[in-house]
């Protein structure tokens, strides 16, 4: 007898055959991989601006959802990154190849969600503004140069709570 398992969200289908030897083969329907693309500054926006869609490599800012990719996808001064906006990202992640340096702007309030702040290479500067770090996100720093806020450096469960 044939099993089947059948999803009937936005399911495409995937179809893996279970084979038994001598029998008719059954097949298994899985849910195909819901990926999006990474949120990687490459710095094409003509400025250092964060909110600057040209900047990411989506053509969109990464949003409370989204990890912000830094690494070698930018050169030069395009690798630099001024923070002008109040970012809500879901995690931050400094690779070892980044060689840029991210300013945050005074007045500026920057909140990660619980992926945290990840930094392996590239240099952070605060100013005196707030960093949350919301959802139980966390601060992991493996190398590059973290210069914190002069304000508050909040860790916390969840957002407003």
């Amino acid at each position: 007898m044939m099993r089947w398992i059948l999803a009937l969200l936005t399911w495409s289908l995937l179809i893996a055959p279970l084979a038994k030897a001598g029998g008719p083969i059954p097949f298994l329907f899985m849910p195909a991989q819901q990926g999006t693309a990474p949120y990687i500054w490459i710095g094409g926006g003509g400025d250092s601006n964060w909110n600057n869609t040209a900047n990411w490599s989506t053509g969109v800012v990464p949003g409370s959802g989204q990890v912000a990719i830094f690494d070698d996808h930018c050169s030069g001064a395009s690798c630099n990154v001024t923070v002008n906006v109040d970012p809500n990202v879901g995690g931050v992640d400094m690779k070892s190849t980044y060689t840029g340096t991210i300013t945050q702007s005074a007045g500026v309030i920057i909140t990660v969600g619980s992926s945290g702040w990840l930094q392996a290479g590239g240099t952070f500067v605060g100013s005196s503004s707030t960093i949350m770090m919301t959802n139980f996100g966390k601060l992991n720093l493996q190398g590059g140069s973290f210069t914190s806020t002069s304000g508050i450096l909040q860790f916390g469960g969840n957002a407003g709570g």
